[in-house]
């Protein structure tokens, strides 16, 4: 009897939820996105002047030129590590910001073996003119004197839905004191 009870008080209180809730009709989950399997194929001639590589100064962005000085950033983990500011105007590339990629090689003036990073890129909305990536950084050595004063050639590729912007500019490194 008492178990009885229970059930009943049960199925009183739930009634109200269940009713709240749409009477326990079937509701349509929203469909995941498919997974990004890696850099898209491009087709056609990358898109001039939709990738740039640069700074902020006073909040704006400043576009590098070749020759620019960038400042060397000790990491939390003891690397020197360049932090540029990639701009990508998404109104010139027509993409959706999705499963974009950023592919970066940097060289040095030694010819020594160059640095790659493939980069999957966190999602940017369709609507922004213009896309910033701004917390990249790039390591570059684990000693500052390995590379203070020198020239990083940076090579950047930025891949979404078939498309590709490339921008490259050379920098001298410097102290950020």
């Amino acid at each position: 009897m008492l178990r009885e009870l229970r059930v009943c008080v049960t199925a009183v209180l739930l009634a109200p939820a269940l009713v709240a809730c749409g009477g326990g009709k079937d509701i349509a989950e929203p469909k995941p996105e498919p997974p990004c399997s890696g850099p898209t194929e491009t087709t056609g001639a990358p898109i001039d002047g939709a990738l740039e590589i640069g700074e902020y100064v006073a909040g704006d962005f400043r576009a590098y030129s070749d020759g620019d000085s960038t400042e060397l950033v000790r990491g939390t983990q003891g690397g020197v590590m360049a932090v540029p500011v990639f701009r990508v105007d998404a109104s010139a590339l027509g993409t959706d910001g999705a499963c974009a990629y950023l592919n970066v090689i940097v060289s040095f003036d030694d010819a020594s073996t160059p640095l790659g990073y493939d980069i999957r890129l966190p999602n940017s909305s369709a609507r922004d003119q213009y896309w910033f990536f701004t917390t990249l950084p790039l390591f570059l050595a684990y000693e500052e004197s390995d590379v203070l004063g020198r020239t990083a050639t940076y090579n950047a590729a930025f891949r979404d839905d078939g498309k590709e912007a490339d921008a490259q500019v050379s920098l001298v490194l410097v102290d950020n004191e």
